[in-house]
Protein backbone atom coordinates (compact mmCIF):
# COMPACT_ATOMS: atom_id res chain seq x y z
CA UNK A 1 0.00 0.00 0.00
CA UNK A 2 2.89 2.29 0.71
CA UNK A 3 4.45 1.46 -2.11
CA UNK A 4 1.58 2.60 -4.11
CA UNK A 5 1.26 5.79 -2.54
CA UNK A 6 4.81 6.13 -2.97
CA UNK A 7 5.13 5.62 -6.97
CA UNK A 8 1.76 7.45 -7.27
CA UNK A 9 3.49 10.67 -5.49
CA UNK A 10 6.55 10.06 -7.87
CA UNK A 11 4.72 9.95 -11.02
CA UNK A 12 2.82 13.31 -9.83
CA UNK A 13 5.63 15.19 -9.28
CA UNK A 14 6.54 14.31 -12.62
CA UNK A 15 3.67 15.01 -14.84
CA UNK A 16 3.61 18.13 -12.40
CA UNK A 17 7.14 19.24 -13.28
CA UNK A 18 6.33 18.61 -17.13
CA UNK A 19 3.03 20.08 -17.90
CA UNK A 20 3.51 23.11 -15.59
CA UNK A 21 7.09 23.93 -15.32
CA UNK A 22 8.01 27.02 -13.57
CA UNK A 23 11.06 28.87 -12.29
CA UNK A 24 13.80 26.79 -10.83
CA UNK A 25 13.58 28.35 -7.48
CA UNK A 26 10.28 28.11 -7.39
CA UNK A 27 10.23 24.30 -8.71
CA UNK A 28 12.74 23.78 -5.96
CA UNK A 29 10.72 25.06 -3.06
CA UNK A 30 7.53 23.46 -4.31
CA UNK A 31 9.32 20.25 -4.50
CA UNK A 32 11.06 21.03 -0.63
CA UNK A 33 7.36 21.83 0.78
CA UNK A 34 6.25 18.16 -0.68
CA UNK A 35 9.30 16.61 0.99
CA UNK A 36 8.48 18.46 3.89
CA UNK A 37 4.77 17.31 3.91
CA UNK A 38 6.25 13.83 2.89
CA UNK A 39 8.43 13.37 5.80
CA UNK A 40 6.05 15.03 8.21
CA UNK A 41 3.34 12.00 7.00
CA UNK A 42 5.78 9.46 7.39
CA UNK A 43 7.08 10.86 10.87
CA UNK A 44 3.38 10.50 12.18
CA UNK A 45 2.57 7.38 10.32
CA UNK A 46 6.07 5.86 12.13
CA UNK A 47 4.86 7.29 15.55
CA UNK A 48 1.24 5.83 15.14
CA UNK A 49 3.14 2.27 14.54
CA UNK A 50 5.56 2.29 17.38
CA UNK A 51 2.32 3.49 19.81
CA UNK A 52 0.59 0.53 19.10
CA UNK A 53 3.51 -2.00 18.77
CA UNK A 54 4.03 -0.42 22.39
CA UNK A 55 0.92 -1.24 23.53
CA UNK A 56 1.05 -5.00 21.85
CA UNK A 57 4.13 -5.75 23.53
CA UNK A 58 2.83 -4.80 26.80
CA UNK A 59 -0.27 -7.00 26.16
CA UNK A 60 2.42 -9.45 25.85
CA UNK A 61 3.80 -8.93 28.78
CA UNK A 62 0.79 -9.15 30.85
CA UNK A 63 -0.12 -11.94 29.35
CA UNK A 64 3.00 -13.98 30.23
CA UNK A 65 2.69 -12.40 33.73
CA UNK A 66 -0.34 -13.82 34.21
CA UNK A 67 0.42 -17.32 32.88
CA UNK A 68 3.41 -17.47 34.64
CA UNK A 69 1.50 -16.57 38.13
CA UNK A 70 -0.82 -19.19 37.04
CA UNK A 71 1.87 -21.89 36.60
CA UNK A 72 3.46 -20.51 39.99
CA UNK A 73 -0.09 -21.59 41.46
CA UNK A 74 -0.45 -24.62 40.08
CA UNK A 75 2.66 -25.46 40.65
CA UNK A 76 4.16 -23.66 43.42
CA UNK A 77 7.09 -20.70 43.43
CA UNK A 78 9.81 -22.93 42.05
CA UNK A 79 7.27 -23.67 38.63
CA UNK A 80 8.27 -27.31 37.94
CA UNK A 81 6.39 -30.28 38.83
CA UNK A 82 7.50 -33.26 41.43
CA UNK A 83 9.43 -35.63 39.82
CA UNK A 84 8.48 -39.48 41.03
CA UNK A 85 12.04 -40.48 40.62
CA UNK A 86 12.89 -38.12 42.92
CA UNK A 87 10.09 -38.10 45.55
CA UNK A 88 10.63 -42.43 45.70
CA UNK A 89 14.47 -42.08 45.91
CA UNK A 90 14.16 -39.58 49.05
CA UNK A 91 11.53 -41.89 50.98
CA UNK A 92 13.84 -44.63 51.00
Amino acid sequence: MLRGFFWGAVAGTVLGLLIAPKRGEETRNELQARFNDWQAQAQTQMDQMKARSGSIIEQGRQTATTVQSRVQNTFGTTGSTPNPNTASANTQ
